[in-house]
């Protein structure tokens, strides 16, 4: 603390009045002829008490006073005067000089002689000083005139001094109580404590909080103000008591406060520098404050394949981040030797670099206050130009068809030239820029095919200022058409509200094809309904189908006829017809569509039952003549064994004849085969005669299968036909052993 040294002075004064008395004596006022001088004395008083001055006025016989006039010092003019003249004592007039006395002095004329009674003070006092009845100093001095001083240094004050009695006493005689002057000491004290007292406070960024800071011993009550490092902060409110002062500060840290100061100042408010602090090192808590740049040393504009590259994840946080993540295009990107990819510390090592490396790259940090995912940096990789697809377009078209071929590469930066070449077997040209224009990564070359020469292959590769693409784009050009239509179509339904209908597929024309099953209205000649399969010719309608109930509920007259067709890229096929609906009276027509399951007319009826007893008896007929040929076989001897086998023999020697490559056919293998299998069931009466099956397929014809290669037009037909014979030798000649039923010991 401290310490004030305080200077407490009494002054203490004593007068000495000297007054000198003139007579005035009867009728004459000249101070050489009638004026008498009264003799001076000297007179000692208390100060504050009464003097009495004497003036003797003796006279000669027969004479009396008129007057007495009092003077002070050498001045002339009196200063009080007592008039007689022409009066009784009894009746004198008095004046008296109010800038010397006052109303202090009058004239006592109970007695003679006459005097005069005034406050005057004499000797020279002592003066000492008294704290709370104790002596601190007597030394005392005379100073100029009749000042006497005592002055008291006290050299510290404490803060057990205020309110302490400091007395000033002056006393120059026994006879009379000295004079005092107290005085109560008061004084400014320092504030003694402060404290901010939730300093402990784990502060988060962004939320409000209370700070309550305590103040005690200021004498008057301190004040209290916040600084956050050299800024004052307003937003405060306080009260007092019992000599504390508290201030509550409301205060929303920001993630810039971390590491800062936070100070409660008390002051005494009278007295300057009287002031104590409290300071706070704020720790505030935040998420991540990331960033991501590229490595001071690389230029985002110059980086190629092969190229190394690195970033920088720059992490402010509090507490410190727990986990680092690094992302291309969102994904997070995981460390192995197969994609050259390092991470140390807070950066990120790409090692040769390819144009997958190229994409958006960022990097995330987590502490115990959230994640935070940095800025995104768009990593542009150069690289020399190549295909957009790996894989060969096949083009199909038709002679004397002008086609449009699109290249489509990938490239950055984009490509400086494109260049187009055309092969087939006899020839390798390139193409005349004048035929093909360029947009971009995009060249698209005009291309007729007039002659059969005009189809093979076209390549097409682009240049950059990287380099030139070392894979061109292949485009096969085949000769093509539309799809042949659908064959084999049968249908069925699993209830009246359901249709399956399948198909077998025809030559695809060259090209990828699409099947498609359509709904046509007879009547308004539109197409009501469609579906496609681009897999295989197969297609079900569902009775949640919006077509199903329009033919349920229809009481409008219409036939709906039901259509297969396919396509690709040169046209459609001709549509096979499926089935038909007729509108308006669906209730009765919609049984068609299982009238052969679930209602057989009566004529079928019957004719089922016809033919079912006639075959029991051709059964039963038979059942008892192989019964009789049993017994027969049983009493043969082994010759007929053995000429049995004889015969099987000769059959395989036929049919290895057939299949060899000398012999050329002179009929088909149709007829060849149904000639055998004539004669083997003829020759076997123990075997069932062999009967085409019925099947509900709308349309069996026999159709040559096309091949969707195109090279199975440039086949040798005969070739193929001779191969396709000897197939169905083979295949007649396996049925008839079956049929004959030979034995397994022939074998």
């Amino acid at each position: 603390m401290d310490s004030r040294i305080y200077r407490i002075a009494e002054l203490s004064t004593s007068t000495l009045l000297k007054l000198v008395l003139f007579l005035s004596l009867a009728q004459g006022y000249t101070k050489s002829e009638k004026e008498k001088l009264a003799p001076v004395t000297n007179v000692e008083a208390i100060e504050g008490q009464q003097a009495h001055l004497f003036c003797p006025m003796a006279t000669p016989k027969g004479d009396k006073i008129n007057m007495v006039l009092w003077f002070k010092d050498d001045v002339g003019v009196p200063i009080y005067r007592f008039d007689v003249r022409g009066k009784s004592i009894s009746e004198a007039t008095t004046w008296s000089d109010l800038g010397v006395f006052g109303t202090r002095a009058k004239f006592i004329t109970q007695s003679e002689p006459a005097f005069l009674e005034i406050d005057v003070s004499r000797p020279q006092p002592e003066v000492s000083w008294f704290m709370n009845g104790n002596l601190v100093d007597d030394e005392y001095e005379h100073n100029s005139g009749n000042i006497i001083e005592n002055r008291l240094l006290w050299p510290s004050l404490q803060r057990t001094d205020l309110y302490s009695v400091f007395t000033c006493r002056a006393a120059n005689t026994k006879t009379v109580a000295p004079r005092e002057k107290r005085l109560v000491l008061d004084m400014y004290l320092k504030p003694i404590q402060v404290n901010i007292l939730n300093s402990s406070l784990t502060l988060v960024a962004d939320r409000k909080y209370e700070i309550h800071c305590s103040t005690t011993g200021s004498r008057p009550d301190a004040i209290i103000t916040w600084l956050k490092g050299k800024k004052s902060l307003k937003r405060t409110r306080e009260y007092n008591k019992n000599n504390q002062t508290t201030s509550i500060l409301n205060f929303v840290p920001s993630i810039e406060d971390n590491g800062k100061t936070l100070t409660c100042h008390s002051e005494n408010p009278n007295v300057a520098g009287m002031f104590i602090e409290d300071n706070w090192n704020m720790s505030v808590f935040y998420p991540p404050v990331i960033s991501l740049q590229l490595g001071s040393k690389l230029q985002a504009g110059d980086i190629k394949e092969g190229d190394d590259v690195y970033f920088e994840c720059k992490i402010d946080a509090n507490p410190k981040f727990r986990r680092l993540t690094w992302l291309h295009n969102g994904r997070a990107l995981k460390t192995n030797s197969s994609t050259k990819i390092i991470k140390s510390n807070q950066s990120l090592v790409l090692q040769r670099v390819t144009r997958f490396s190229a994409g958006k790259y960022s990097c995330s940090a987590l502490n115990s206050e959230g994640e935070t995912v940095s800025n995104e940096f768009l990593l542009k990789v150069k690289f020399v130009p190549l295909c957009a697809t790996d894989k060969m377009m096949v083009v199909g078209a038709t002679k004397g068809e002008d086609i449009k071929l699109t290249c489509e590469i990938k490239s950055y930066p984009l490509p400086r030239r494109f260049y187009w070449k055309f092969e087939n077997s006899e020839e390798s040209i390139e193409t005349d820029q004048q035929k093909f224009s360029n947009n971009g990564t995009r060249s698209i070359l005009n291309f007729s095919t007039a002659t059969d020469h005009d189809y093979g292959s076209l390549s097409c590769w682009a240049k950059n200022e990287i380099g030139i693409q070392s894979q061109p784009c292949i485009f096969q050009l085949i000769l093509a058409g539309p799809p042949t239509p659908v064959t084999n179509c049968s249908w069925n339904n699993e209830s009246e509200s359901s249709l399956i209908v399948n198909c077998s597929p025809s030559y695809d024309g060259g090209l990828p094809q699409t099947f498609v099953l359509e709904i046509l209205s007879l009547k308004h000649k539109i197409q009501l309904f469609n579906q496609s399969n681009t897999v295989e010719p197969t297609f079900r309608l569902d009775p949640n189908r919006k077509i199903i109930g329009r033919i349920r509920n229809s009481t409008e007259s219409d036939v709906l006829k039901v259509f297969v067709f396919s396509r690709n890229q040169k046209g459609r096929s001709q549509g096979t017809f499926i089935t038909e609906y007729h509108l308006g009276n669906y209730k009765k027509q919609s049984s068609d569509l299982v009238k052969r399951v679930s209602q057989p007319s009566p004529i079928l009826l019957g004719l089922f039952f016809t033919i079912l007893l006639l075959g029991l008896t051709i059964i039963a007929r038979l059942y008892w003549k192989s019964r009789k040929i049993k017994k027969e076989i049983v009493k043969e001897d082994k010759y007929n064994m053995e000429s049995r086998c004889s015969l099987l023999k000769q059959d395989t020697f036929a049919a290895d004849a057939f299949s060899s490559p000398k012999y050329k056919p002179a009929g088909t293998s149709i007829k060849t085969r149904g000639k055998i299998e004539t004669i083997d069931d003829e020759q076997d009466p123990d075997l069932i005669p062999h009967y085409p099956r019925l099947t509900n397929n709308i349309h069996q014809e026999e159709l040559i299968p096309m091949n969707s290669d195109p090279s199975f037009l440039n086949r040798d037909r005969h070739k193929n036909e001779a191969n396709d014979f000897l197939t169905d030798v083979e295949i007649n000649f396996q049925l008839s052993i079956m049929n004959g039923k030979v034995p397994e010991s022939c074998v």
